[in-house]
């Protein structure tokens, strides 16, 4: 009797980790969704972070700086366009 009460507590572990491993955020993490017509129009950059830059200090560096997206996909951002 004792190895049948270890045998379905062992299986109730396995079902509540399978059932935790199913609940994924990967899909939306933020829990917004963004369409391509929410990001078109003119930003004014209130904060920025990356690896990578050059010659700038990767943090804030740019704040306050305006960034224009247009709906053809082409965006300008401190007299550079980009694609």
């Amino acid at each position: 009797m004792k190895k049948l009460k270890n045998v379905w507590l062992f299986l109730s572990f396995i079902l509540m980790v399978a059932g935790m491993a199913s609940c994924s955020t990967e899909d939306d993490p933020t829990g917004v969704e963004v369409s391509k017509t929410d990001i078109i129009g003119t930003w004014q950059v209130t904060a920025n972070d990356w690896t990578n830059s050059e010659e700038e200090s990767n943090r804030n560096d740019h704040v306050g700086q305006t960034l224009s997206v247009n709906s053809n996909g082409t965006a300008s951002f401190r007299g550079e366009s980009f694609n």
